[in-house]
Parts: C-alpha cells; structure tokens; sequence
C-alpha cells in the first residue's frame, strides 16, 4: 500500500469513529488505534522480532496480555478522563516517541478538545503537531515555573474561568 492510501485509509478511520455515537467510539478506540498505529507508523527493524526479522502483525498485538490490559486502561480510565476534559495541556516530549503522549493527543483530537502544548523552548515540533494545536506555550530550559501564567492566560482562551478565585 503506497504512504497516500495509507493516509487515505487512516482518514476513513477515523472518519468513522468521530462519526460513531460515543459508547462506540469509546468501545472501539483500542481497535482504531491499532489500526492508525498499523498503518502510520513504520514497521522498522527496531520492531522486528530480533529471531526472524519479521515485523510484529496487527493480531500478534490485538492479542497480547499485555497491550489488551494497557488498551482496557486507555478505554476505562483515559479516554473518559479526556471526553469530560475542556481541553487538553500536555507537556510535550523532547526525542523519543512517548506512546501515552501519543494517545493523549490522539483521543484529544478525535474528542475535538483544544490541545495546549507546553514546550521547552528550542524543542523543534512537527508541524503536523503545530497544526493541531491551538495554543504553544515555550518555557525556558529549567525554568517551567516562569511560563505558569502564559499557560493559564493559553488555558482562559477556552475557560474564561480558569485561575478565577472568590
């Protein structure tokens, strides 16, 4: 399959998990993400069975213990945690893929929630991610704690209440 009918079928999933009443998106998360992950990450040899050099199939990870009990997490604990959220605020990685990372922003985008990015300044983003997020927030090398109100001030774009005290 050639990288722009994988990108084709990726946008038919999840076309049709937003357009799929909640308690099926919810259900069907795991087997959609399974599907995107299948289809848009490369299977490289980093992920190859270090015994056959084969790349891992899509059943091989549907079925494992392990990925089954992390999906049953995402789906229970994630997933409603980020559909009753009013945004998303995420820290995000430098270098290596975060996989939580990745799924949080994920189910952000298919939940429609406005996604805040706090960086560390020089941290070089994709632009896929610039696109999807509504508001950057960069923080200087060691100092998280001076971009506070910036990220409150990025957070009241969407709840003027946010930071209100009586």
């Amino acid at each position: 399959m050639s990288p722009a009918d994988q990108l084709r079928e990726a946008r038919k999933i999840v076309d049709r998990w937003r357009n799929a009443p909640i308690n099926m998106r919810v259900r069907e998360a795991p087997k959609a993400l399974a599907k995107l992950s299948t289809l848009l990450l490369p299977l490289d040899h980093a992920r190859s069975n270090p015994l056959t050099g084969e790349a891992p199939s899509n059943d091989d990870l549907l079925n494992d213990p392990e990925f089954k009990a992390y999906a049953q997490r995402v789906i229970t604990d994630l997933a409603p945690k980020i559909e009753g959220s009013g945004m998303t605020v995420s820290l995000a990685p430098r270098g290596e893929t975060d996989v939580k990372f990745a799924i949080e922003t994920g189910l952000s985008i298919m939940y429609d929630k406005p996604i805040i990015a706090v960086v560390e300044r020089g941290t070089v983003l994709p632009e896929h991610y610039r696109r999807v997020c509504d508001a950057i927030v960069e923080y200087e090398p060691g100092d998280f704690e001076g971009a506070q109100g910036e990220i409150v001030e990025a957070m009241r774009r969407f709840d003027p209440t946010i930071g209100d005290h009586e």
